[in-house]
């Protein structure tokens, strides 16, 4: 898999875990008055736990298949942009793993939306500063020729450094 297939594969994964979230906070906020509303909220916060873990899982796989093509590709090779873009990749994991152990305490609703609203926030900081950054080196490691860049088009509709030139 390419490095901009990759980056697909994520945008779309988190916009969808965001969407599920939102939903589930939506609907906790919607149903404050059901007639049952224990019942409702340990059913929220199996739902949100479930989406979360099943986040962290992804997030795991996708931080090793990226780090991976980068490594293969020699990002390494660019010392500080390589070490920032595994901080950046660290810190989601971080703050998702520290979501999931406050499952059991923080509101179902309030717990969604901060899922939601993280993967948005990393989504929005990640891509453009270390994901195209990426690419762009890449491809100049590679004369503008690597197949992670050439001809790709990014997960924001945009095209890759390789193709504008």
């Amino acid at each position: 898999m390419t490095l901009a297939a990759l980056h697909g594969e994520a945008a779309r994964h988190f916009c969808d875990c965001a969407t599920r979230m939102t939903e589930l906070w939506q609907e906790s906020v919607g149903s404050r008055s059901a007639a049952s509303p224990g019942l409702l909220e340990s059913c929220l916060r199996l739902q949100v736990g479930d989406e979360l873990e099943q986040l962290i899982h992804y997030c795991r796989s996708l931080v090793a298949r990226e780090e991976q093509i980068l490594r293969r590709a020699g990002m390494r090779r660019f010392g500080q942009a390589w070490r920032e873009h595994k901080r950046s990749h660290a810190r989601l994991l971080r703050r998702l793993e520290r979501r999931a152990r406050h499952c059991a305490t923080e509101p179902p609703g309030e717990l969604a939306r901060n899922v939601a609203m993280l993967l948005e926030d990393y989504w929005a900081l990640h891509f453009p500063d270390h994901d195209r950054l990426a690419l762009s080196l890449l491809a100049l490691l590679d004369g503008g020729e690597a197949d992670e860049a050439q001809g790709s088009e990014l997960p924001d509709g945009s095209r890759s450094t390789a193709d504008r030139r």
